[in-house]
């Protein structure tokens, strides 16, 4: 279980390293997007089709 641990923080930690690199201002230009296609997606979310739960 540990073995599988460690590779699954492996994986992230190499799926995440480009972050790192980020300036500042790119993050805060991604924020900004992130926050911008929230707000679209709960605008328009009220005329989604109604979407049955459970596993598809």
């Amino acid at each position: 279980m540990y073995r599988q641990l460690d590779r699954m923080r492996a994986e992230v930690k190499a799926r995440t390293a480009w972050m790192d690199e980020l300036t500042e201002e790119e993050i805060e230009a991604m924020l900004r997007g992130l926050a911008e296609c929230v707000e679209a997606m709960e605008s328009t979310g009220g005329d989604a089709p109604e979407r049955p739960e459970g596993p598809a």
